[in-house]
């Protein structure tokens, strides 16, 4: 793997935020080849941005063009062929080994839309100044975000609005009519269910979680207490 400071030199990492970097870092995945694979055996880049970070791949596009990737060249500063795309690509492993790094192409693209936010953001917005962003990591990868479009992400981030809470209180409450999504950015939560003899505990949600927007899309009341 990689250091965060040569993530610096890869695109589009080079063009966000320094403190992101060793969060964005730990998103990666690393897959080792031998000579004569194809990368792309399982995936066709619609699912996963890829980097050559060891060895030389030779990729082959739709229209007969072909291109050597080398882990030495600038060009394994971009990710591998065409990311997004519905062409169907295939490559070969040139070196003895080589060793891609992966990130899931949704997870990317909406955290460049984060970053861009972040920085169009103003000093003192609530977006700024966190001990942590792991909350953001545990947001974008949630089932709920990863299906929205790029252009609907923004208007999360734009719409957040800062709540402390204490120990025992109670943020939401069974039964209730959604009003509100809630994110943890710092602390853990507990979620509780109605039983027949009270209370019972079914769920413990950390930094990052999305809790509550069932309730606001459906229109139906809520089913569980945070």
């Amino acid at each position: 793997m990689i250091t965060v400071e040569e993530l610096k030199n890869y695109y589009p990492f080079n063009k966000m935020e320094e403190i992101f970097l060793p969060l964005l870092l730990e998103q990666f995945e690393v897959f080792e080849f031998s000579r004569s694979d194809d990368i792309f055996k399982q995936d066709d880049n619609k699912i996963y941005a890829k980097y050559v970070i060891d060895g030389a791949v030779n990729i082959s596009y739709p229209t007969g063009r072909e291109k050597l990737v080398k882990s030495s060249s600038l060009q394994s500063y971009y990710p591998i062929g065409e990311v997004n795309t519905q062409k169907k690509l295939t490559s070969e492993v040139k070196s003895k080994t080589a060793a891609i790094m992966m990130m899931n192409n949704i997870f990317l693209d909406h955290f460049t839309v984060w970053d861009n936010l972040f920085k169009e953001s103003s000093v003192d917005s609530p977006l700024r100044g966190q001990d942590s962003y792991c909350w953001v990591v545990g947001l974008l990868k949630s089932k709920a975000v990863q299906m929205l479009p790029r252009g609907h992400v923004d208007q999360i981030f734009k719409n957040l609005e800062p709540l402390q809470v204490k120990a025992g209180d109670e943020i939401i409450s069974e039964g209730d009519s959604g009003d509100f999504c809630y994110i943890i950015v710092k602390g853990v939560a507990d979620v509780y269910k109605c039983v027949a003899d009270g209370e019972e505990k079914v769920a413990s949600l950390k930094e990052g979680a999305l809790f509550g927007e069932n309730a606001l899309v459906s229109k139906e009341p809520r089913t569980a207490s945070v």
